[in-house]
């Protein structure tokens, strides 16, 4: 991860001008890990693109997180189990 688009330590892929030949490219390799911050946010966009595609357009959409005590949750996750 630390040497992510270092060409150097992760190599690179080298392209050439199809036409002429003479201009050269050099694309740094990455290490795709989801733990890297400039690999993730490939992953992410991707995922932020899909979930988007199935949202409604012009609604607009809140998330939240209830945390429950710990003995109120047994209760809870029972009563899902008989629905």
């Amino acid at each position: 991860m630390l040497g992510c688009g270092n060409p150097d330590k992760m190599g690179y892929i080298e392209y050439r001008g199809q036409h002429c030949g003479q201009g050269k490219h050099l694309v740094s390799m990455s290490c795709k890990s989801s733990l890297c911050l400039r690999c993730a946010k490939v992953y992410v966009d991707d995922w932020v693109s899909q979930v988007s595609r199935m949202l409604h357009e012009g609604v607009i959409y809140r998330h939240i997180v209830l945390t429950m005590p710990r003995c109120s949750g047994r209760r809870f996750t029972d009563s899902l189990k008989t629905c």
